[in-house]
Order: structure tokens, then sequence, then C-alpha cells
């Protein structure tokens, strides 16, 4: 196993005819990409930051920082002369370390570029918005912000009217069917006080087709195997009171 996990990949792999993908990218398509993830990263989204804190000083700094990616840059050219393939810092893991070593550097590559799409898209937005706004097609204030400002996504003590148009509280009235509601006590996601708010709910309007299931360990994701057997056995009973062979759904 060792040595499937260290093996290490040719540098020109062997070409076979009929397979592998057409290679019709150019030198104008690696500027562009390269470009386009580096561009707004730091010039469109930072530089505000750092001119609140450095005034003119940062233009230095971005002549300094610009200095040393041109260095890194220079010693990713040479390293793709001297290896006659496509793949960057994975291709180059893999030929002189091994395939794990190259695995975990390609995901780490993957997750990296994920990172700087999302931080691009977060500044080219919001000058978006602002040029959209002073053209008179503002969009509206719900959608232009983030969930602590009043968007869409908001927390209840910030926008009670998607609080009660999203949280069962509000349609416990309406409860016909009998309800299985299990929950962890240390739930990180869904509270526990929001589901004995809903519980409170149910008893003030004279509910009586609920059962409550209380995990105290538990977060939102169960991890114990008792916790998810009892779970289980409790849907299967409900399911067995209500539309099994002899439930109360079926003798209606």
């Amino acid at each position: 196993m060792s040595d499937s996990l260290l093996r290490r990949k040719p540098i020109v792999p062997e070409q076979q005819e009929g397979h592998g993908l057409a290679r019709t990218l150019g030198w104008p398509h690696l500027i562009a990409l390269g470009v386009g993830a580096i561009v707004g990263t730091g010039i469109l989204t930072l530089i505000g930051v750092g001119a609140d804190k450095a005034g003119p000083a940062v233009i230095l700094a971005f002549g300094i920082a610009g200095l040393i990616c041109a260095c890194a840059a220079l010693a990713y050219a040479e390293m793709a002369t001297m290896i006659p393939a496509s793949g960057s810092a994975y291709t180059y893991s893999y030929v002189v370390i091994g395939e794990l070593i190259a695995w975990v550097v390609g995901w780490s590559l993957i997750l990296e570029y994920s990172l700087v799409v999302s931080a691009v898209a977060v500044g080219w937005s919001g000058y978006v918005s602002g040029w959209l706004a002073a053209e008179g097609l503002a969009l509206p204030y719900v959608l232009s912000v983030g969930y602590n400002e009043g968007g869409i996504l908001n927390l209840p003590q910030n926008d009670t009217l998607a609080y009660r148009r999203s949280s069962p509280i509000f349609f416990a009235e309406g409860l016909e069917d009998p309800l299985l509601m299990a929950h962890g006590m240390v739930d990180t996601n869904v509270h526990f006080q929001d589901i004995v708010r809903l519980s409170q709910r149910l008893i003030e309007l004279g509910k009586t087709q609920w059962e409550l299931a209380v995990y105290p360990v538990e977060d939102h994701g169960f991890v114990r195997p008792d916790s998810w057997t009892d779970e289980y056995r409790r849907i299967f009973e409900l399911f067995e009171r209500t539309i099994g062979p002899n439930g109360s759904k079926v003798r209606k």
C-alpha cells in the first residue's frame, strides 16, 4: 500500500492513440485565467482597507507586493520549462514526491481557487451594485446586503417578517397529522430553545398528536449509534401507528 501511495508519475506520460483531451487552450487563455484569479482579490477588494489604514503608503505596499509576485511568477515559469507537462504544483509533487502528496496538493489548489473566486465575487458584486445604483437600476436592498444587515438570510431579531414566514412556530396552528420531533440538546444549528418554544406553542394550541424526543449529548448531526437507533425506532413506531397495516390513516 505504501508503494502505491508514494508511486511517482513520469514527467511525460505515454500518449495513447485516440485517448486524452484535445489541447485547444493557448497563451491568451492562460493569461486570462491568471489575471482573472488574481486581479480583484487585492486591487479591487482590499485596497480600500489598506488605504484607510496606511494612506498613500499603500501604493508602496502594492509595489513591494507586485515585485514579490513577479519573483513567484518567474519561479513558476522556470519550473514550467523544466517539466514539459501541465499540472503546476500538482505535477511537480507527483513527479518528485509521490501520489499521496500530489493528491493533497491538488485538493489544496482547488480550495485555493475556490476561496479566490469567492473573494473576487464579493468585491465585484459590491462594485456592480454601486454602478447599477448610480445608473438608477438599484437592486433590492434585501438582495444586496448580508444577513447581518437585513438581507434575505437574516437573524430573527433583525428580520421579524422573514422569521415569521420561515419559523414552524407560526404554522403550528395548522398541524393536523401526527408529528415527531427529534432534537439534540447541544445542537449549534437549530438551537434547543427553538424546539422548546415550538413545543410550548403546541401545548398552548391544545395539540395532542405530537411527540418530542430529546437527545442530551447530540449536535445537529447525530454521532452516537444508540441515538440513531432510538430515533429510527420512534420513526418506525410512528409509521406503524399511522400508515402501517393497522394504522390510523389506513382505517380512515
